[in-house]
């Protein structure tokens, strides 16, 4: 594997650019953002109102059951940011959760570092995006249980996901039924 070569100055040779890995710190931040938009059922989230907890009372655990962050996981929000998987909203101060990181909770590999300029402060792509990627199942430990969200984000609106039927199953949902007007007949 080739190493990273950052972009320099050609005036004073200060680098220009810098990598930054997806870590476990910001996995965890993507988590806690996801169970707080399925518990509001709405794709946008104002993370100091909604989210903050002191740091005396925050717990892994409780960050990954409530979606409560600390201040400091809160001031990381960048990183999250920076691959993609969170965005701000149009609405000020909220932040929602994008396609490609409902795709990584589900369990989509996404480059593992993202290339970020010093100058302006925003992605200018990935190294090696093909060859060193990750997933949301490289973060959690052995002995925790993450099963990926259960939902989807269609128009800002949380939609449950249908767990799959089992073939003995009673057909609860009729398919291949005409459709009126946009009106689907039962």
């Amino acid at each position: 594997m080739e190493k990273y070569v950052s972009e320099k100055c050609n005036c004073c040779g200060q680098t220009l650019t810098y990598l930054l890995p997806i870590d476990k710190g910001t996995a965890d931040i993507i988590r806690a953002f996801s169970i707080v938009i399925r518990r509001k059922g709405i794709n946008m989230v104002h993370p100091w109102k909604e989210m903050l907890v002191e740091t005396k009372k925050w717990s892994r655990e409780r960050m990954l059951s409530e979606g409560v962050l600390t201040a400091s996981h809160l001031t990381n929000l960048s990183k999250g940011r920076a691959h993609g998987l969170i965005a701000k909203a149009e609405e000020p101060k909220n932040w929602v959760l994008t396609t490609k990181g409902a795709q990584f909770l589900k369990g989509s590999r996404i480059p593992k570092y993202a290339i970020l300029s010093k100058v302006t402060k925003h992605q200018e792509g990935y190294w090696c995006q093909d060859e060193l990627t990750v997933s949301v199942q490289d973060f959690i430990d052995d002995d925790e249980y993450w099963e990926g969200i259960n939902y989807s984000i269609i128009g800002g609106r949380v939609v449950m996901d249908l767990p799959e039927k089992n073939p003995g199953q009673m057909d609860l949902f009729k398919i291949n039924q005409p459709v009126f007007a946009g009106i689907k007949t039962i």
